[in-house]
């Protein structure tokens, strides 16, 4: 019995870690890792955000290693959405670390979008999220398509090419 109750425990741990979901469902998701289903990228609603490279410790410019990082994300939402409703998930590529390219391998993208869960909308309010660059990429698409975000949508992003 007990052996049975373990069986079933860990089947559910392992289905949480990467689910196939309709896009309208995805916040209701708690999957590590998705594919979305039955949505479309909107690359005409996109959100971005700059964090520049630290300064020196020792003050004056950064170090000649370090580099800005660009946070680039792109809604996606089900059929028949309009800027009425939340964006009820998004799409990054965490590999790519300028906004162009970002967006060219999204452009690029063929299939439901699928991958690891980055960050929540949300998950801002939770300990070492606060200066989370996907949520004000998110942040900054609000603002500039007059859209909200659902909370709990996930960002997903997209694995580096030649992964799975």
């Amino acid at each position: 019995m007990l052996v049975a109750t373990l069986l079933s425990v860990v089947a559910v741990a392992c289905q949480d870690k990467h689910a196939t979901v309709a896009v309208a469902d995805a916040p209701a998701s708690r999957a590590l890792a998705m594919t979305l289903e039955r949505g479309t990228i909107r690359h005409d609603v996109r959100g971005t955000f700059k964090l520049p490279c630290a300064p020196s410790p020792r003050g004056g410019a950064s170090t000649p290693t370090c580099s800005d990082s660009y946070f680039t994300v792109f809604a996606v939402v089900p059929d028949g959405w309009t800027k009425g409703n939340p964006v009820p998930a998004w799409l990054t590529c965490a590999s790519e670390r300028l906004v162009d390219a970002c967006d060219a391998r999204v452009r690029a993208h063929a299939g439901s979008p699928s991958g690891r869960v980055a960050v929540r909308v949300g998950d801002g309010d939770k300990l070492g999220r606060a200066v989370s660059g996907w949520e004000k990429a998110i942040d900054d698409a609000v603002v500039q398509h007059g859209v909200s975000a659902a909370e709990g949508g996930p960002v997903i992003s997209l694995p580096a090419l030649g992964q799975p």
